[in-house]
């Protein structure tokens, strides 16, 4: 850092400004000898720091040093990063919670009984973490743990509902028998080729789900090729991925799927597959396997403004010629208390229907190569296939996932929004 601003200095511009997630590690390093460096400011000042350079005439120069968070969550989930302990709570950026001593593993959940919907703690973290969460109330916010930075930046606010979580948190082993699943589950019949475009979020395992289908692919026997277009993947933009699958006398196919080519899409998320991936959508040919849910946007976390689910389904609907869907994310949070393995999940369910021309065995010999959770990704395959032959296979919470609230989600009816209500009050003081 020390030099990369004294090649800045040295080419004489007006002024330069540091912000830093860690400026004490700048300061232990001797970044700050008299006269030569500039002071660190905390992140938190950024937007202070912005505006000082945008009045300052001439050309300024800002340097920002922090870890990607995308970055951060692979290295804590590889065990190479330690979890936020809760020291971390009480940094400048925290003030306002006290955190208890301890190295534990510190989280931060949403008390929705609590929450009023308003905001805040999108407005304080700027987080793709932060979730609309319907209820019985309206619409919450809840926190999504496995897109969770821990960076805590969402307790700078002043909001009863946050709360701290020491330590059992953390993503488990689904409680599902997977030799024994996978015996009760029919093989579908396997295809020659497929043109399969998957579309998600950044961060949630899209190009990691291309690489397997890929890799088994080739494991098969069969010409295989992957394009991936990550393009804000680390800002919690559109990730698309196109894997092309065909016979091994087929070997001139072009990597990218033409315009109203793609056999199967995979929406691992309903706003990206509804705008990036309808070019390569057709009425005649295109089958979408989309999860249900529908990830916090950028107009969520500015304008508490929910993308239209059903909008969008019937903009997939027009545009391909059958729509399939799955709650992805809500299987994966009941078996496994994350959502990090949904894409899987939904992999599994497009994979029972036909519509993936790899073998099962071969899918298995992937995951086990990829070398990375190799049991929970094995269980979230094959819960997605149960899902599309029978539900009845998989543990009775995972059959129909609802609302992860502490309430139930809201009433369809005037006399169950009565009854609800009714029920509301009685719990909370008495008859």
């Amino acid at each position: 850092m020390a030099d990369i601003v004294a090649q800045v200095q040295a080419e004489g511009v007006a002024d330069v400004q540091v912000v830093a997630d860690e400026p004490r590690k700048h300061r232990d390093a001797g970044f700050h000898a008299e006269g030569k460096a500039p002071p660190v400011h905390q992140r938190e000042d950024l937007d202070a720091v912005q505006r000082r350079l945008r009045e300052t005439p001439g050309c300024t120069v800002l340097v920002y040093d922090q870890t990607c968070a995308t970055e951060l969550r692979r290295r804590r989930k590889r065990a190479r990063l330690a979890e936020a302990s809760a020291s971390d709570a009480s940094r400048p950026g925290t003030r306002r919670w006290r955190a208890p001593r301890g190295k534990d593993d510190v989280r931060v959940v949403i008390n929705d009984a609590l929450c009023e919907g308003c905001g805040d703690c999108s407005t304080q973290s700027s987080c793709i973490a932060v979730a609309p969460l319907a209820t019985e109330h309206g619409t919450k916010r809840t926190i999504d743990q496995s897109a969770c930075n821990q960076d805590l930046a969402c307790l700078a606010g002043f909001c009863p509902a946050l709360v701290a979580v020491k330590g059992a948190l953390r993503e488990r082993r689904a409680q599902v028998d997977v030799a024994a699943l996978r015996r009760r589950l029919s093989v579908p019949k396997n295809k020659d080729r497929a043109d399969i475009l998957i579309a998600g979020v950044g961060g949630t395992g899209v190009v990691t789900v291309s690489r397997l289908v890929a890799m088994a692919a080739h494991l098969d026997g069969k010409v295989a090729s992957s394009l991936d277009m990550t393009g804000l993947a680390q800002k919690g933009g559109a990730v698309l991925s196109h894997v092309r699958i065909s016979p091994p006398e087929d070997r001139h196919a072009p990597t990218r799927i033409p315009a109203a080519a793609a056999d199967v899409v995979l929406a691992a998320d309903l706003v990206a597959a509804a705008s990036d991936a309808l070019p390569a959508m057709s009425p005649q040919r295109t089958t979408v396997f989309a999860n249900e849910r529908v990830a916090a946007t950028a107009e969520f976390m500015l304008r508490a403004a929910e993308p239209d689910a059903d909008a969008l389904r019937a903009q997939l609907r027009k545009a391909a010629k059958r729509v399939d869907s799955i709650d992805a994310v809500g299987v994966c949070s009941v078996l496994f208390g994350g959502t990090a393995f949904a894409n899987v999940v939904l992999l599994g369910f497009a994979f029972q229907k036909g519509a993936v021309a790899v073998s099962v065995d071969a899918v298995e010999r992937a995951i086990a190569m990829n070398g990375v959770a190799v049991d929970e990704n094995l269980a979230a395959f094959h819960c997605g296939r149960a899902v599309a032959h029978d539900r009845r296979l998989l543990p009775e919470s995972a059959r129909a996932p609802g609302s992860s609230a502490m309430q139930p989600p809201a009433s369809r009816t005037f006399d169950e929004r009565m009854a609800a209500r009714r029920a509301f009050l009685v719990a909370y003081q008495d008859e």
